[in-house]
């Protein structure tokens, strides 16, 4: 396996933002394997995700709140462009929330399924063997 930038013979592919991998051996789809477990894994990581970014809104909440009192007339402006912040970080870690956490559901859905295909490969070549199961 070698890694070719555009244009460049041989090329370092962490020098290159652009590159892809030249595989001499086989053609790409009968190497893929995918590894269930390993898709589970990433649904858990995903989902922790979403509520971690549950967690950052309720510290903006309680923490990222400046009252008029708290900063007198000069900084009324401050405390005006603190809160519009604050709520463009809520909302925004509200939609990362529940990006991560669909995408955790799917990435799940993804690994029952290539369990599902893997098991059903095994069975309808296990009915082509003499003998075998039907």
């Amino acid at each position: 396996m070698r890694f070719r930038g555009r244009g460049e013979p041989e090329a370092d592919p962490m020098r290159h933002s652009c590159w892809k991998i030249v595989d001499d051996r086989t053609p790409m789809a009968e190497d893929l394997t995918v590894d269930p477990a390993a898709l589970d894994d990433l649904s858990t990581k995903l989902k922790q995700l979403g509520t971690d970014n549950a967690q950052a809104e309720t510290y903006l909440k309680k923490h990222v709140e400046l009252s008029r009192g708290q900063t007198g007339l000069i900084f009324g402006r401050v405390a005006e462009t603190i809160q519009q912040l604050r709520e463009q970080l809520e909302s925004n870690y509200e939609t990362l929330g529940r990006v991560t956490t669909q995408s955790g559901d799917e990435v799940a859905k993804a690994a029952q399924m290539y369990r599902t295909t893997d098991h059903n490969t095994a069975v309808a070549l296990d009915r082509s063997y003499p003998g075998g199961k039907r």
